[in-house]
């Protein structure tokens, strides 16, 4: 079967296996201290990295995972009881990121041993930064690091809880120290009025039939609002375009409201907003639009919870919001038609650049939408995807 598919269903990759970490007790010996670390996360993880991300000597980590939380940051705050060293690295005769090189400590009649990789772990690479715990020593014993190019040094007297910058051929140098304060988590700034939307890499064509008769009288850009079964978090989303019709009339923004019956929803959006702004009609096209909401976003944990889909004035889709709508935020979305699918332009719900193309699965759609029966919405994507698939394989 399909992976893709399955996911999208709702199916977990992993089996639901509970993230694992071992603790080396020496002699070759490890215990599952899962549990006790706190890392026994259920997500399905794929890759680890680890860093000391503000520079006082306990390692952080990075967990990447395939569903949400997409990125986990994992602060180590463990009370300083013990010692530890760092070192970074910087070859002249060898490669430049030092790759290959390997340093030996001993302290306190121990042998620590690290190795500098190009990739530690799966999609991952850990900090370049070697690290070293040493436990209760206070001081280093000796210090040796053999070089890719086969040249190998000697240090004495170097000092621990600290970091030295290693270049080749040259003296340690003590790093100066790069301390950041993390906030805790009490005091990380949370929005008081969280959105959640999708806004898409590459806009998605839409079947005409499903947009036509929603369209922008001014010709503008339409909200095409799918209320669910809970009159609350109907309300909840449309709250703040209820209150903001000079701000949609000069968007030329028009909310149409597709319902399987009309009811006290389209009694108050006629009562809050003129006929030119707003529209409420059933629609037996319900079921189409969900069948897109799923495939784009996966199945929702409420199957029928309200949900809204901005179309430009072209017919198509830019962005998808469920939960709490913010009208300003929603307006900006609007004007994404204007600039059109410039890769090098912000389209993203994150800040930065993308710089590729990315459209949906349009074979996994009209699957979907062969489900729900909508043979014109079928055909549609049937013909896009063999298009797409002759631009991408041109003879």
């Amino acid at each position: 079967m399909d992976i893709g598919r399955l996911m999208l269903d709702g199916w977990s990759w992993s089996g639901r296996e509970r993230d694992n970490l071992h603790l080396n007790i020496g002699n070759g010996r490890f215990v599952d201290a899962s549990a006790a670390s706190g890392l026994d996360f259920i997500e399905d993880g794929r890759a680890l990295a680890t860093v000391d991300w503000d520079g006082d000597g306990r390692l952080d980590a990075f967990l990447r995972n395939r569903n949400a939380p997409g990125l986990r940051f994992l602060h180590g705050n463990a009370p300083r009881e013990q010692h530890w060293v760092e070192f970074s690295l910087r070859g002249v005769k060898s490669n430049r990121d030092a790759i290959g090189a390997r340093i030996t400590l001993r302290a306190a009649g121990r042998t620590f041993t690290r190795e500098l990789r190009a990739g530690d772990g799966y999609l991952s690479q850990s900090s370049k930064t070697l690290h070293f715990g040493l436990g209760a020593a206070e001081a280093l014993d000796s210090m040796c690091v053999r070089w890719p190019s086969g040249l190998t040094e000697e240090h004495t007297a170097l000092a621990v809880d600290t970091r030295h910058m290693l270049t080749e051929g040259v003296p340690p140098v003590m790093a100066p120290r790069r301390m950041v304060t993390l906030p805790a988590p009490s005091e990380v700034l949370v929005p008081a009025r969280p959105e959640q939307r999708l806004v898409l890499r590459t806009p998605l064509p839409l079947p005409p039939h499903l947009i036509t008769a929603e369209k922008s009288p001014a010709g503008g850009a339409t909200a095409i609002f799918i209320p669910g079964s809970d009159a609350l978090a109907n309300a909840t989303l449309l709250e703040d375009l209820l209150v903001a019709p000079e701000r949609l009339r000069a968007a030329e923004l028009h909310i149409a409201v597709l319902a399987a019956a009309e009811g006290a929803l389209a009694e108050r959006l006629a009562t809050a907003l003129p006929p030119e702004l707003a529209s409420v009609r059933t629609a037996a096209s319900v079921t189409s639009w969900r069948a897109i909401h799923q495939n784009l976003l996966g199945p929702a944990k409420v199957p029928d919870a309200p949900c809204i889909f901005l179309v430009d004035a072209a017919g198509l889709l830019q962005s998808i919001w469920w939960s709490r709508v913010d009208a300003a935020a929603l307006l900006r979305d609007a004007s994404l038609a204007a600039i059109g699918n410039n890769a090098a332009l912000p389209r993203a719900s994150f800040p930065g650049r993308w710089y590729y193309g990315h459209l949906p699965d349009i074979a996994g759609l009209a699957a979907a939408l062969r489900r729900t029966g909508d043979g014109p919405a079928v055909g549609f994507y049937v013909l896009l995807a063999e298009d797409l698939r002759r631009r991408a394989n041109p003879r």
